[in-house]
């Protein structure tokens, strides 16, 4: 019986890599049961050898190779890493130059330019000559006389009456200037009349939760809210202007039947207090 050893089966997997098992059977002349059995040894011993596939399409490789090829990617990964972070490191270092030198010469021009407007401000002001003190003149002001017009003499004749006429004009004018002005009412004492208030009804809200939204829009609308159980009281509290929410969840379609029965268009609505709030905010913006 031929002998095949693990020792020459690795040595020609290891040239051959991914050989076939009929590759090997032909080249060291051993059938497949040495071939296999061969194979069990060097697993039980630890040689890196291993096999893939099924049948007759059972291939045979080396670790050794395998761990090469692993080694040489992860090195080929490791100078494509270095050879990105060297490329990036560069670029960041080229703005970073730019910025600086910019920033510096922005600052030197700032600098030049103050340098340039103290040394102008000094180059202008001229040397001032020491002078002699000259003695002090005492002079008196002299008063002056308030200029005077004329007096000129009253002209009767341009009065028709004579001179009780201009009198009793002159007294009229006084009395005039000292009566005292009609004032009138102001603005503030007639105030105008607050505007009308948006009437929306409220259909189907629960009486425990109605406060709560009179409370948070009183000054918005005039709130006329009804509980889901007043069905008959619907056409009463409607009015040609009203707002007439209906929250579905609570009621049924014969409450939005009834509005309009009696005339008036309903906003229909699915949910709680969060989706009636939104109604009334849109209605007060004039969305709705």
């Amino acid at each position: 019986m031929a002998k095949f050893t693990g020792k020459e089966l690795f040595e020609y997997v290891s040239q051959h890599q991914g050989c076939y098992a009929n590759d090997i059977c032909k080249a060291k002349g051993v059938d497949r049961d040495l071939l296999l059995s061969t194979f069990r040894n060097c697993v039980r011993s630890k040689i890196p050898i291993r096999r893939e596939g099924v049948g007759d399409n059972l291939r045979y490789f080396t670790e050794v190779e395998d761990n090469h090829k692993k080694t040489t990617l992860s090195d080929a990964i490791a100078l494509m890493i270095q050879a990105i972070t060297q490329q990036v490191r560069e670029e960041v270092d080229t703005q970073l130059d730019l910025l600086i030198t910019a920033e510096v010469n922005e600052a030197l021009a700032d600098v030049q330019n103050r340098i340039r407007v103290r040394l102008s401000g000094q180059m202008a002001q001229p040397v001032a000559p020491v002078a002699t003190v000259a003695p002090v003149e005492q002079s008196v002001a002299q008063p002056t006389l308030p200029v005077t017009q004329p007096i000129e003499p009253f002209n009767f004749d341009s009065v028709p009456d004579g001179p009780t006429q201009a009198v009793h004009n002159i007294k009229s004018k006084r009395t005039t200037a000292k009566t005292k002005p009609v004032v009138t009412p102001s603005v503030a004492e007639n105030p105008p009349e607050p505007a009308k208030k948006q009437v929306v009804v409220i259909i189907g809200i629960h009486a425990n939760k109605q406060p709560l939204i009179r409370r948070e829009f009183k000054d918005c609308f005039d709130l006329r809210m009804l509980n889901p159980d007043q069905y008959n009281r619907i056409a009463g509290v409607l009015t040609a202007d009203s707002k007439n929410i209906v929250m579905l969840d609570f009621v049924g379609h014969r409450h939005s039947d009834a509005v309009m029965a009696a005339g008036h268009e309903s906003i229909c609505i699915s949910g709680g207090m969060t989706t009636l709030r939104e109604t009334l905010t849109a209605i007060f913006v004039g969305e709705r």
